[in-house]
């Protein structure tokens, strides 16, 4: 960067821990976002109207997806014009509640806001609203603003501060011409808060700012500002002295703003609501104003997708806990073969598994999960038309409307499903400084293997998954630091002295899954989710309610614990130095393993207030709630529970289990499942025994996998086999295997696309399927067979005698591959 100064701090640490903590104690820890910001949010450049989000949200309730919210782009203010310039409303930060005039002259329509947030409240869904730093000449606050709250023109090739008089009316860019605000002036924020923010946004209930071209993206180099500090060299108010600063002065305005607002309700009822700035830009501490960053207009190809990932890695060591990108991508014609036209694209046979796989990478490491594409080029006639069909040239952003639905349902559950074991991860990174998505080198500073290692991602100190970013892609390698790991999906443990766990499967009964793995001694709290789950609150459509702890616990000889944290996940009180105050519980989570014996205890809820003198709980807060433990061990079933000392009642099923207030069951897989009836958070405590008995013939799985398994209508791929699993050579009960990659780049491969030549990805489909429950040490043949769906008669084996020997090993035993 250019600078005439250069001031530096230099630290050490006994370890990164250390060192990441000092550097959070230096340039400020993250507070926590409100609690939708964990959640969905769904947008795209962009809406021209209530109608389209009122659609999405209508379809999405419909499948069954949670969502926690839609993004407005530029649209909601007017929008712009391209090559238009005297169309703009740049700047304007106004609903455009008016179709007709001159200036306005769009298709873009957002009446009665207030209406329609309160409308949108109703349903459990919040809204983010872009803004930018240029005032376009054709709009209102062009003319409002004072002039010396913007960048200015030198005197006599001088930045005279004590003259800014002259505003610099010349910044140009995509969306017009004008004036560029001067975040350096705490006053410039002040006024923006005051006159268009506050009134227009977060007085109707927005509280999520998306600041956007915050680099900035076209300025004056010539241009003077407010300035930043005083010093030997005199006042540093030039564009270079602001530029690298520019974006966190406009978040930090933005913090400050709610602040200076403190005691204030909005249209909702809300009193003081938490602010979240989704940003593109930032530097050292911009953390410490609630911003959420995000990878900018990123390119819609899995190479993208695997350098945000990696980029991910770095912005955890520099402060940044919320990160993510525009899931899918922002420029879906760079896809494969793909050159949009005008009128539309070319090809788009990669987007769906391009997106499925995004969306489920998202939907472990973003924060917020938000989908977004560029529908611009659609002319403003939106993507679908009445009867819900897709209107090319179109792109989609949501996860129920492109991709693998059943794969993206799934996914997004399972983030949803995390929410308390995120927040609190949430809490511990504002009061320690903590990471919230680490790599594994953070935890495991002394593995060389991990040092370069930039496709695997920690959430927490815990949960240690796998990066899936090549199309095709069925199973992939995964690194295991020293110690027990279980894998996420399957209950299977894994003992490793820092190796690699070869072939793990990337798809689970057809649905696209990261490979993920989980600590023994973990405990990750949980909430319940289903069809009715509708936001990260848990909110439900059928008006049931679903406040039970579910704790999910791997059991470990060495004791371990999580501090789970609670609040009302929506306000924020501030100090005197704008920094927040909060009011929440913790409740302390305790297992130990001692030979044949697990307990788990669940501490009483410890009150914490912004006034220490007062133990009382926050607003809206749970008194009383089931416990429901999922015990996850090794190799093992419980012969008998107890809560407190007391014996609960066994259950013979889950249906049985889920009916009862209390009890427990061996529910498989090496879970144990348990609960107790409703009890009192804060003053009782509930310990959880578990005794257990091994168990006599150890079970594991293998991914059975099938090349080259191109079918006809009605016909699919099936495993068959010399074991009662596989049908005992039986084709009437083989298994029948998922075309995991059966996308259209394979069976309708472009002819004659750019690209098309050397397009990437599998040329025959591949089928897979995993059969658990397999005892271990056994030694079996199989094959690939193709057979008919609805008459086992109609078969068609594999030429030649080229049966699989596969051996079922001791713990995890990857995979067994075959080709048709």
């Amino acid at each position: 960067m250019y600078g005439d100064q250069l001031r530096f701090y230099f630290m050490t640490g006994e370890d990164l821990s250390d060192l990441r903590s000092d550097f959070m104690e230096l340039t400020g820890t993250p507070p926590v976002p409100p609690k939708k910001a964990l959640g969905l949010w769904v947008s795209e450049f962009g809406y021209d109207d209530w109608q389209q989000p009122d659609l999405l949200r209508d379809r999405l309730r419909r499948d069954n997806f949670p969502l926690d919210g839609f993004v407005l782009d530029l649209n909601w203010f007017g929008g712009i014009v391209i090559d238009e310039p005297f169309k703009s409303n740049m700047g304007r930060l106004n609903w455009d509640e008016n179709q007709d005039g001159f200036l306005s002259s769009n298709s873009y329509f957002f009446p009665n806001p207030d209406d329609k947030i309160k409308e949108y409240n109703d349903d459990d869904i919040r809204l983010t609203a872009i803004e930018e730093s240029y005032l376009a000449n054709t709009i209102d606050t062009f003319e409002e603003m004072p002039p010396e709250l913007t960048a200015y023109l030198r005197i006599m090739d001088v930045c005279d501060a004590s003259d800014q008089s002259m505003p610099e009316t010349k910044v140009e860019g995509f969306w017009g011409e004008g004036r560029m605000i001067d975040w350096s002036d705490p006053q410039a924020g002040t006024w923006i808060h005051d006159n268009r923010r506050f009134p227009n946004l977060v007085s109707k209930g927005i509280n999520a700012h998306w600041t956007d071209l915050g680099e900035p993206e076209t300025f004056q180099r010539g241009a003077c500002y407010e300035g930043l500090e005083t010093t030997v060299l005199g006042l540093k108010n030039t564009h270079s002295d602001i530029h690298n600063l520019y974006n966190l002065l406009w978040n930090q305005s933005i913090w400050d703003g709610y602040a200076d607002k403190q005691g204030t309700t909005d249209q909702l009822g809300v009193t003081n609501p938490r602010p979240l700035i989704v940003t593109r830009s930032g530097s050292a501490g911009t953390q410490r104003y609630g911003t959420a960053m995000w990878s900018g207009d990123i390119a819609s190809n899995l190479k993208s997708l695997a350098t945000h990932s990696n980029a991910q890695m770095h912005m955890s060591f520099s402060g940044i806990d919320y990160y993510g990108s525009d899931i899918g991508g922002f420029r879906r014609e760079v896809m494969p073969s793909n050159n949009r036209p005008k009128n539309g694209p070319t090809y788009t046979g990669y987007e769906d598994e391009l997106y499925t796989q995004w969306f489920a990478n998202g939907s472990w490491f973003d924060i917020p999960i938000r989908p977004h594409t560029d529908n611009e080029f659609s002319n403003n006639t939106g993507c679908r038309d009445d009867f819900g069909n897709r209107k090319p040239p179109c792109y989609e952003t949501s996860p129920n409307l492109v991709g693998n639905l059943e794969t993206n349902l799934a996914n997004i559950r399972q983030r949803y499903e995390l929410t308390p074991y995120y927040y609190s991860l949430a809490y511990d990174a504002y009061l320690n400084g903590k990471p919230v998505v680490p790599p594994p080198v953070f935890y495991y500073q002394n593995d060389p293997n991990l040092r370069q290692t930039g496709h695997e991602k920690m959430i927490g100190r815990d949960l240690l998954v796998g990066i899936v970013t090549n199309h095709g892609e069925y199973e992939r390698d995964l690194y295991l630091p020293e110690g027990e790991w279980i894998n996420y999906h399957s209950n299977e443990w894994f003992s490793s002295e820092g190796e690699t766990l070869q072939d793990v499967p990337v798809y689970r009964d057809g649905i696209f899954r990261l490979p993920a793995f989980v600590r023994a001694g973990a405990i990750l709290p949980q909430m319940f989710v289903d069809e009715n789950t509708k936001d990260a609150f848990g909110k439900r459509k059928d008006s049931t309610t679903h406040d039970e702890l579910i704790v999910r616990v791997y059991a470990d000889s060495t004791p371990s614990e999580f501090t789970v944290y609670e609040d009302d996940g929506l306000t924020l009180n501030y100090d005197d130095n704008n920094r927040p105050l909060y009011h929440y519980r913790t409740t302390t989570l305790k297992q130990q393993q001692d030979d044949n014996t697990v307990t788990v205890t669940i501490e009483r809820g410890i009150n914490i207030q912004r006034d220490e003198t007062v133990n009382d709980a926050f607003p809206g807060a749970i008194m009383n709630r089931s416990n429901v433990v999922q015990l996850v061990v090794k190799d093992a079933t419980a012969t008998s529970v107890s809560l407190n000392g007391t014996l609960l009642t066994q259950h013979p099923s889950q249906a049985a289990f889920e009916a009862a207030a209390s009890g427990w069951y061996n529910a498989g897989n090496n879970l144990i499942l348990a609960k107790s009836e409703s009890l009192s958070v804060e003053s009782t405590e509930k310990t959880f025994s578990f005794e257990l008995a091994s168990l006599s013939t150890p079970t594991t799985s293998v991914n059975f996998i099938c090349d080259g398994g191109f079918t006809t209508l009605g016909q699919s791929i099936y495993a068959v086999g010399s074991i009662e699993a596989l049908g005992n050579w039986n084709v009437a009960n083989a298994v029948k295997l998922d075309p995991n990659v059966y996308y259209e780049y394979i069976y309708n491969p472009p002819a004659a696309a750019p690209g098309s030549e050397d397009r990437p990805g599998p040329t025959q489909p591949i089928w897979t399927g995993i059969i658990d429950n397999l005892p271990s040490d056994t030694e079996f043949e199989w094959k690939c067979i193709k057979r008919q769906e609805d008459d086992p008669t109609q078969v068609e084996f594999q030429p030649g005698n080229n049966n699989q020997k596969t051996t079922i090993a001791s713990g995890y035993s990857g995979h067994s591959y075959g080709k048709f």
